[in-house]
């Protein structure tokens, strides 16, 4: 429910070439899925599926699902049946189902649940207590809560019971209308606890007791018009929880001296952990905090030298991992986290565009999206995209933008397969991605090829399309032989028959030292075709490039 301070085609593939470093992108879906009207597109993965909503203020909120391949398919009706459920507000994953909170300007807050089958709304409109908007969904161990705003009112929170079942549990603004977000909520010692947005007198946290009474633990003065954590009240704007190595941690949004990072020491008792602006004011806000690594990452937003990551350790080891801004100060601010591959990766806002990072320890940070280098070049083609929200899919790192999702392919095909003895053109395909240190499989599959007869992948570093009997040496020489396989008949396709290589296996075996992090490789698969139609006794597939990821 934060608001973002930085920023209230057909289908494409692009690519980044610099020194060993070689990504490519694909769009899963045309921009706004080719409807003008829609907006904001928001990605969840669930039940096998990447649920894709968009806003649409002509139609109502639209719902797509896609596999991962081929097309993305209708989920639900526009608009749930009604067009003025215009906006999604927050996606959610709870028991086993997703819910969904949408706006809607004639009715208020809607909250719609599914099993992977059918959809129903799981509330009453505004929960059926006057007119709330702006709903977003805090799923917390066993218990799924929303927080909603209401008009002049302040924020509420609502807990979910069951079926359209709601118990409201936070008066409007938890007793002043000046609260009026919420703008986090936390379970921390088994106690639920809530951090304000509050721009008239200062942000708030409160701890939940009973019914709807919250008792307020920031180290204000009780009542309104006290704000909690700053002398001046009103400059500390917004209260972030963190829960980190079993301490509640909050962070504080302030446009005058910085944002604050604060620790939790019972009652009303807290102290600030680092400095102000972490030592520099124009830091007015962590807008995101990540664990990895045993570490807290924090991204800042700072609209004069450009955002900044900071690793929290504990205690007040505040420890700056980014040389200024990542890539240039137009970059304003870090917007998401995420784990991929056993690497953490980031996006930043920017006017110019979201740009995707890969972060190599120390202070570096590497750029993988597929713009050129440089401040003022968008990460994806587009200024409009100025953000991207990171997430995991089919084993594969995506990148959700206010239009397009792209895929972050683990390779390109390229090269042409030669026809074998029984009538095939062989291909690769693959699944997972390439990496000196994950544990989750990289095949590569030569598909349709000749049933009972062994192959191997040859491989190199460099591409070739040379006429090689009867077909085309996809690789260029000296290449590598990996111990042959035999291949197996799970149906379907020209042949039936495959061969797979885990080549995450191959990568970390070491037998190989010039497998590392950053390499680009090209393979093809090469098989034994007694009956082969050109007379040389083999089957070649086409070729397959890709960059070994950390």
């Amino acid at each position: 429910m934060k608001p973002l301070s930085v920023l209230s085609l057909p289908f494409l593939a692009l690519a980044l070439a610099s020194g060993l470093q070689a990504q490519t992108w694909t769009a899963t879906n045309p921009a706004d899925f080719g409807d003008a009207n829609n907006d904001n597109l928001q990605a969840i993965a669930y039940g096998g599926f990447l649920y894709a909503t968009t806003d649409n203020g002509a139609t109502g909120v639209q719902v797509r699902r896609w596999s991962g391949e081929g097309a993305y398919t209708t989920s639900a009706p526009n608009g749930f049946g009604d067009a003025s459920n215009d906006a999604v507000t927050s996606l959610a994953l709870f028991a086993g189902d997703l819910f969904v909170a949408t706006d809607n300007g004639a009715t208020g807050t809607e909250v719609w649940r599914h099993d992977g089958a059918t959809w129903a709304q799981a509330n009453l409109d505004s929960f059926g207590s006057g007119f709330t908007f702006d709903g977003e969904l805090f799923p917390l161990g066993s218990t799924l809560y929303a927080a909603v705003r209401v008009p002049g009112s302040g924020a509420e929170v609502w807990r979910y019971d069951s079926g359209t079942t709601w118990v409201r549990i936070g008066v409007n603004g938890f007793g002043s209308a000046a609260n009026y977000d919420v703008a986090d909520l936390v379970v921390w010692n088994s106690d639920l606890y809530a951090g304000t947005g509050n721009f008239s007198t200062g942000c708030e946290v409160l701890r939940y007791v009973s019914g709807t009474n919250w008792v307020r633990v920031d180290p204000g003065a009780p009542g309104p018009g006290n704000g909690g954590f700053d002398a001046s009240g009103q400059d500390n704007e917004w209260a972030s929880l963190y829960v980190f190595g079993n301490v509640l941690y909050a962070g504080t949004e302030n446009v005058v001296t910085g944002t604050e990072p604060w620790r939790y020491d019972g009652g009303t008792s807290w102290t600030q952990v680092g400095p102000n602006g972490l030592g520099n004011f124009a830091n007015q806000d962590i807008e995101e905090a990540f664990p990895f690594g045993g570490s807290l990452y924090l991204g800042t937003i700072n609209f004069s030298t450009g955002n900044e990551v900071w690793r929290f350790d504990g205690g007040t080891s505040f420890t700056k991992v980014s040389s200024g801004a990542i890539e240039a100060a137009t970059n304003l601010a870090i917007l998401d986290f995420e784990e991929w591959g056993g690497v953490l990766h980031a996006t930043t806002a920017s006017f110019s565009g979201a740009e995707v990072h890969r972060y190599d320890g120390g202070t570096t940070w590497t750029r993988i999206d597929p713009g050129a280098p440089g401040p003022g070049n968008g990460g994806f083609g587009d200024t409009s995209n100025a953000f991207a929200e990171l997430l995991e899919f089919g084993g594969l790192l995506h990148a959700v933008l206010p239009d397009i999702v792209w895929r972050l392919e683990p390779g390109t095909f390229y090269c042409t397969g030669k026809t074998s003895s029984v009538g095939c053109v062989p291909f690769l395909t693959t699944t997972g991605f390439p990496s000196a240190t994950a544990t989750t499989p990289f095949q590569i599959v030569a598909n349709d090829v000749v049933p009972n007869e062994s192959g191997f992948i040859i491989y190199a570093f460099k591409k070739a399309n040379l006429n090689f009997h009867g077909g085309k040496l996809c690789v260029k020489s000296p290449f590598v032989r990996t111990p042959a396989k035999t291949p197996k008949n799970p149906g379907g396709g020209c042949s039936g028959w495959v061969l797979r290589r885990n080549f995450n296996a191959t990568i970390q075996s070491g037998l190989d030292p010039s497998l590392t992090a950053g390499r680009v490789v090209t393979a093809q698969w090469r098989q034994r075709d007694p009956a082969d139609p050109a007379g040389f006794g083999d089957a070649l597939t086409d070729g397959l490039r890709f960059t070994i990821l950390p």
